[in-house]
C-alpha cells in the first residue's frame, strides 16, 4: 500500500512527534490524521514490550510538563536534570533521529546555566544529529549552533 501526503515527509521523520503518546493514542492519531494503522516493530511487539514502552512514554509526557514548569521558573539546573532523563528515555524508545533537537535544548539550558563546557558538548551532539537526520526547519538551528560554537 502506498501512502501519499500533501506535506514533505523527511527520512527518519516521525509522522507523529508527540513522544508522550501511548501505543493506543499513537494508533488513534495515525488513523485519524493519516488513514492507516501502524504495524511497525514497536506497535506489533508483544504486550509486555508495549506496556513497558507505554510506561516510558507516559514518563516522557510527565517530564515534558515538568520541564515547562522548570523553564518558566528559570530553574535551569532542574531543567537540565529532567532533560537528561528525557534523553535517556528517548534513546530507550529508539527515537534516535529526534535526539538532535533535544541536544539543542540541552545546549541552550547549559548556556543559560553558564556552563560553557557542556554548551560545547551538546552543541556538537546536536549538530551531528541534525546534520545526519535533517528534517524541516533544521537549517536555522544548525546555523545557530555553528555560530554558538564559533563564539565559545
Amino acid at each position: 500500500m502506498n501512502i501519499g501526503s500533501d506535506n514533505r515527509i523527511f527520512p527518519f521523520q516521525s509522522l507523529d512527534t508527540d513522544f508522550g503518546l501511548t501505543r493506543s493514542e499513537r494508533q488513534a492519531r495515525l488513523q485519524q490524521n493519516w488513514g492507516f494503522r501502524c504495524a511497525c516493530a514497536l506497535c506489533s511487539a508483544p504486550a509486555a514490550n508495549i506496556t513497558a514502552s507505554d510506561g516510558r512514554r507516559l514518563r516522557i509526557r510527565t517530564l515534558q510538563e515538568e520541564l515547562k514548569q522548570q523553564l518558566q521558573n528559570k530553574a535551569f539546573r532542574g531543567a537540565i536534570r529532567l532533560n537528561h532523563e528525557l534523553l535517556g528515555l528517548l534513546a530507550e524508545e529508539q527515537l534516535i533521529p529526534h535526539l538532535g533537537e533535544h541536544y539543542h535544548v540541552m545546549a541552550r539550558l547549559y548556556l543559560a546555566a553558564r556552563d560553557t563546557q557542556n554548551v560545547k558538548k551538546y552543541s556538537l551532539l546536536a549538530l551531528e544529529d541534525l546534520e545526519a537526520y535533517g528534517g524541516p526547519d533544521t537549517d536555522d538551528v544548525i546555523g545557530e549552533l555553528r555560530e554558538l560554537l564559533r563564539v565559545l
